[in-house]
């Protein structure tokens, strides 16, 4: 894949089923995801999301564990 097409796939914006695909829920989930503060565009009536605000989502959720062993 070139560069180009590359750059155009990162900000492609992604539809409702895509971005639950992406996260591995329902499309009802992320209607309950978006009133809880996921990021979204608004394109006239519809929405989307873009890659990069479906990856923050993710890593703002990222839950560190100690390493085995290590006490709290």
């Amino acid at each position: 894949m070139t560069t180009a097409n590359n750059n155009l796939e990162t900000h492609y914006l992604r539809t409702k089923r895509e971005a639950a695909r992406f996260l591995g829920i329902s499309a009802g989930s992320i209607e309950r995801l978006m009133r809880g503060g996921l990021p979204y565009v608004k394109v006239g009536h519809l929405v989307r999301f873009t890659l990069e605000d479906l990856s923050g989502f993710i890593e703002s959720r990222r839950v560190n564990v100690p390493p085995a062993g290590v006490s709290r």
